[in-house]
């Protein structure tokens, strides 16, 4: 009777975009495109902080005039 273990698959590399990232993927950034294309098949898992995600708010509405129903409250 064997009592090896047999080991966890690896768990997918951990990536944190930044505002850059997020807002070139919204206008088709390839490379951007391709980091959230991974996300969404798990190959990566995607990381933002709160802090990236409200300057991304500011920047959609300060800077590309964003209508507010896009915007967090």
């Amino acid at each position: 009777m064997s009592t090896a273990t047999v080991p966890a698959p690896p768990l997918p590399p951990r990536v944190v975009a930044d505002s850059n990232v997020l807002i070139s993927a919204l206008y088709g950034g390839v490379r951007s495109g391709a980091v959230l294309r991974l996300a969404r098949q798990g190959t990566i898992t995607l990381y933002a902080s709160p802090y990236i995600l409200d300057e991304v708010t500011h920047i959609l509405a300060a800077k590309l005039y964003w209508p507010p129903a896009f915007r967090t409250p």
